[in-house]
C-alpha cells in the first residue's frame, strides 16, 4: 500500500510539473520555458524542448515573425490563444487573444512531415510564401507523409503558394496535405489564401481525411482550380460553409475523386467561367446541404464518370442553373428536375426553397453608424449599428454583405455583443 502511495503522488507532481513549454512574444527570464516567467520567445526552441519531455506547447498572444517554417515533431501539441497567465490549457481563449504565427511574405509558416499525433490549435498561421515546384505548395501549412495529425480552430490567412522557375502548378495556399492517413481539419477559418490548385486547401493521396466545421470565405483568386482541390483518396467534409469565394474553377470543390460533402452551406459563391461551385470529375455523395446564390451553377458534372449522389439538399437562386448534367449534356434547375432527370438517376428527396439567411442590419435599408474596422490577422470587420437592438450571440453564424452592390462577396457573423457584430 505505502508503494502505491508514493508512485501515485509521484505521477501527480511530473504531470503538474511537465505540463508545458511556454511561449511569450520577446521572451521572459532565462527563457527556459518551464513557466510563464521564464517563457521562451521561440516556438521552434519550444517545440523541440517539448518533444523531449512530452509537454505541450503554450503560447501567448502576439505575432512571431518567423525566419524559417515551424517544424512539429512527433505528439506535439502547439496551442494558441493564452494571455500568459493562464495554469491551465482550458482558460485560453484562441478567439479574443489572438496568436499569430508570421511567415512574412517569405517563408512557409507550419511544417508537419513524416510524425504522427501533432496538433496545432487556436493560432493564426498567416503571410506565409513559398515558391513551389509542381504538386507542391501549403504556404500557411504543410502536412505531408502524417498520421493522426490535426489542425484546430486556427485562421488560415494571407498566405501564397506562386510558381518556381519550370512549375506550371502549386498546391495549396492554406494548406497542403499530402500522402497522409485519418488527419483532421476542423473549426478553421479560410482567407485569402492563393495557389493555381487548392486556393484554401488541397488534399492529395490523403485517406481519411475529415474536414469538418470550417468556414472558406472571400478567397478571390481568377486564376484558382478550387477553393479545395483533391485527388487521391477523397476526405468527408461535414457542417462546412463556403461563402463569398471567386475563382476560375469549383469555387468551393475542384473534385477529382470520390468524397462525401454533407451538412455544408455552398453559398454567394462565384465563378469567372461556367464551371460551377461543386466541380467534380467523379462521383461525390451530396447530401443535406444548402447551395444558394451560386454562379454560374451549384454543380457541375465534367465528364460521364462524375455522376454525383444527389441526396436532400436544398437548391435555391443559382445564376444559370442548379445542375449541369454531362451526361445529357443539359441544364437542370428546381429540384424537380433533378430528381427525375439526372443520368443515371441518383438523385432523391432535394427540394426548392429560400434559405432566409438572414442580413445584418436586419432591415435591408440599414446603415452602420462607425467606419468599418478590419483586423487582418482576425480577417474580421467590426461593425456597428446603435439604432439596432441584437441580442449577444443571436446572429452568430449568419451571413452578412455591408455591400448591397456587391452580389458575391458575403461574410459570417462571428460575434454579436450589444451592438456590435
Amino acid at each position: 500500500m505505502i508503494k502505491y502511495v508514493i508512485l501515485v503522488i509521484a505521477l501527480i507532481w511530473r504531470e503538474e510539473t511537465l505540463a508545458a513549454q511556454h511561449v511569450v512574444p520577446g521572451g521572459a527570464g532565462d527563457e527556459s520555458g518551464g513557466c510563464w516567467s521564464s517563457a521562451r520567445s521561440s516556438v521552434q526552441a519550444a517545440v523541440d524542448a517539448a518533444a523531449l519531455s512530452g509537454e505541450e506547447v503554450w503560447v501567448a498572444a502576439g505575432r512571431y515573425p518567423l525566419a524559417a517554417p515551424i517544424e512539429l515533431r512527433n505528439g506535439s501539441v502547439v496551442l494558441g490563444g493564452f494571455t500568459g497567465t493562464e495554469s491551465m490549457a482550458s482558460q485560453r481563449d484562441p478567439q479574443t487573444r489572438v496568436t499569430v504565427f508570421d511567415g512574412q511574405d517569405a517563408v512557409q509558416v507550419v511544417r508537419m512531415v513524416d510524425i504522427v499525433a501533432a496538433r496545432l490549435d487556436g493560432v493564426s498561421v498567416a503571410h506565409g510564401s513559398v515558391a513551389a515546384t509542381n504538386k507542391m505548395g501549403g504556404a500557411g501549412i504543410l502536412i505531408s507523409g502524417c498520421q493522426y495529425c490535426t489542425v484546430a480552430t486556427c485562421r488560415i490567412l494571407h498566405n501564397r503558394a506562386s510558381l518556381a522557375v519550370g512549375a506550371t502548378s502549386c498546391e495549396g495556399g492554406g494548406v497542403l496535405l499530402k500522402y497522409s492517413t485519418s488527419c483532421q481539419i476542423t473549426d478553421c477559418l479560410f482567407t485569402d489564401n492563393q495557389a493555381t490548385y487548392g486556393t484554401s486547401l488541397s488534399i492529395l493521396y490523403a485517406s481519411e481525411t475529415l474536414v469538418n466545421a470550417c468556414r472558406f470565405a472571400g478567397e478571390c483568386h481568377v486564376g484558382g482550380r478550387g477553393v479545395v482541390r483533391v485527388n487521391g483518396s477523397g476526405p468527408t467534409y461535414q457542417n462546412c460553409v463556403f461563402t463569398g469565394n471567386r475563382v476560375f474553377w469549383g469555387s468551393a470543390i475542384y473534385s477529382a475523386q470520390d468524397q462525401v460533402f454533407v451538412n455544408c452551406t455552398v453559398c454567394f459563391t462565384w465563378n469567372e467561367t461556367q464551371n460551377g461551385a461543386l466541380h467534380v470529375f467523379s462521383p461525390l455523395t451530396i447530401r443535406n446541404n444548402i447551395l444558394a446564390f451560386n454562379h454560374p451553377e451549384a454543380i457541375r458534372e465534367m465528364n460521364e464518370q462524375a455522376d454525383p449522389v444527389l441526396a436532400n439538399n436544398l437548391f435555391h437562386g443559382q445564376g444559370v442553373a442548379d445542375y449541369f448534367d454531362f451526361d445529357g449534356t443539359h441544364y437542370l434547375t428546381g429540384a424537380s428536375q433533378i430528381n427525375v432527370s439526372t443520368v443515371p438517376n441518383n438523385a432523391s428527396g432535394n427540394v426548392d426553397g429560400d434559405p432566409l439567411f438572414a442580413r445584418c442590419p436586419v432591415q435591408d435599408n440599414g446603415t452602420w453608424t462607425t467606419a468599418p474596422a478590419y483586423d487582418r490577422d482576425c480577417a474580421r470587420t467590426k461593425l456597428v449599428d446603435d439604432s439596432a437592438t441584437f441580442i449577444p450571440g443571436e446572429l452568430k453564424g449568419c451571413f452578412l454583405n455591408p455591400d448591397n452592390n456587391d452580389t458575391w462577396s458575403y461574410g459570417t457573423v462571428s460575434i454579436v455583443s450589444s451592438t456590435t457584430v
